[in-house]
C-alpha cells in the first residue's frame, strides 16, 4: 500500500503498532479518536512545527475538526501521555522516535512480507 499524504500513512503506522501490543499493555492501547490525534501530532511535527508551542498544535488540531477547544486538545494530549504514546507535560511534547524524523525524499509505504504480515519500509 502505497499512501500519498502523511495522515493516512501516520494513522496506518499508529494502528499497527496499538494493534501489537500485547495483552499485558491492552490498556495502553488507542481508541480511534486517540489514533487520529496522535496521527494529526505528527503530521503537525512532520510539516516542520513545533509540538511544544500548544497555541500552535491546538490551533492545528481545532482546524481539522478533531477537536473543537483547546481543553478537548489538551484532555487527548493528557491521555496519550497517560497510556505511554507521547511525552508530555506543561513544555514538553516529545512523539515515539517511530513517528518522528520521518524521511522525505521516499514513499510512504507498508507492504506484506512472504508471510502476510504488514511491514513499514
Amino acid at each position: 500500500m502505497v499512501f500519498t499524504n502523511p495522515l493516512d500513512y501516520f494513522k496506518a503506522v499508529i494502528s499497527v503498532v496499538s494493534a501489537l501490543l500485547p495483552d499485558t499493555k491492552k490498556a495502553d492501547k488507542l481508541t480511534n479518536k486517540e489514533m487520529e490525534f496522535l496521527a494529526l501530532c505528527a503530521v503537525y511535527n512532520y510539516n516542520g512545527n513545533n509540538l511544544e508551542k500548544f497555541s500552535g498544535l491546538s490551533r492545528f488540531i481545532i482546524e481539522s475538526k478533531h477537536c473543537s477547544t483547546k481543553k478537548a486538545v489538551s484532555f487527548y494530549k493528557t491521555k496519550l501521555a497517560s497510556k505511554n504514546w507521547i511525552k508530555a507535560d506543561k513544555d514538553t511534547f516529545e512523539l515515539p522516535k517511530l513517528l518522528q524524523n520521518v524521511d522525505d525524499t521516499k514513499n510512504f509505504e507498508i507492504s506484506l512480507d512472504g508471510k502476510g504480515r504488514k511491514v513499514a519500509s
